[in-house]
Formats: C-alpha cells, sequence, structure tokens
C-alpha cells in the first residue's frame, strides 16, 4: 500500500531522532530564558537558535533519507517520491522551531523587554530559513549513503 504524505509526516514525525532534537531545542530554549544576553527574544536568541537548528534539522533529515533509501535498496522501490519526503522532513523541522519560538515569545511578553515585531522578523529570517537549507543539505547526505552513521558525519 502506498504512503500518503500524512502517513509519511506523522511516520517522520515518530522516529527517536526526530523526538530528540525537538527535547533538545525545547531545553535550549528554556535554559536561554535564564541567560542575559539571549534571555528575550531578539537578535542573540535568533542566531543562537539558528546555529542550533543547523545541527538538528540537517542530522535528523540525513537518518530519515538515508533510512529511507536503506528501505528502498531493501524493497526494491520506494512508496513515496523523494519530493514528498523532502516536504515531509521540511515541515517537521520548521515544527522544531515552534516551542522556542513560543516559550521566548511567553518570557517576552511577561517582561516587556522586547520588540516583538522585530524579534519575529530576525526569528523567521535566521533559524527558519537555516532550517530549511540544513534539511536540503541533510537530505542530499542522506540520500548519498544508506547508513545512517555515515550520513549524518557526512553532514557534520
Amino acid at each position: 500500500m502506498p504512503r500518503t504524505l500524512f502517513t509519511a509526516l506523522i511516520d517522520a514525525g515518530r522516529r527517536r531522532s526526530y523526538l530528540f532534537a525537538l527535547i533538545c531545542l525545547t531545553i535550549a530554549a528554556t535554559t536561554m530564558t535564564a541567560l542575559p544576553l539571549v534571555g528575550v527574544l531578539g537578535y542573540e536568541f535568533a542566531f543562537l537558535m539558528g546555529v542550533l537548528v543547523a545541527f538538528a534539522a540537517g542530522v535528523t533529515s540525513s537518518l530519515h533519507f538515508s533510512r529511507r533509501r536503506s528501505e528502498a535498496i531493501g524493497v526494491g522501490s520506494s512508496e513515496t517520491s523523494i519530493g514528498a519526503e523532502l516536504f515531509c522532513m521540511l515541515v517537521l523541522n520548521l515544527f522544531l522551531l515552534i516551542p522556542p519560538f513560543l516559550i521566548m515569545s511567553a518570557k517576552g511578553l511577561i517582561t516587556g523587554l522586547c520588540n516583538f515585531e522585530e524579534a519575529t522578523s530576525f526569528y523567521l529570517l535566521i533559524p527558519v530559513i537555516t532550517s530549511l537549507l540544513a534539511t536540503a543539505v541533510g537530505a542530499l547526505c542522506g540520500l548519498t549513503t544508506a547508513r545512517g552513521r555515515y550520513a549524518w558525519l557526512m553532514y557534520i
């Protein structure tokens, strides 16, 4: 039975590597609320989240695509197209950015120390674009090799 886009999205979201990245980014954002420079939503927080999400999105997508490649080699054909899988990973890796944004938005709105429109634009420009690029590069690394360890090492 061919996989639909929705089932591919759910399947990729339940992977251990994706859940680990989601938990790590949420813990990092919660920890950053106590730090003086990155404690509010702004340029510094967006830059630091961009660095963190570059690793998280790239590694999760490289592991996902290497797993899909090894499954396709074993079965003989893939159930979904590469474009559909790439779209799923783009959406999932953008979902990685929602909990840190909500945590910092709540802190910024409670303390009143941030310009919300400017901070949101920084967040859209730095971590979101980084996530999209890291997902594409991670997909390329994952499609290059069928072994997950080699794929994320190639990404890093």
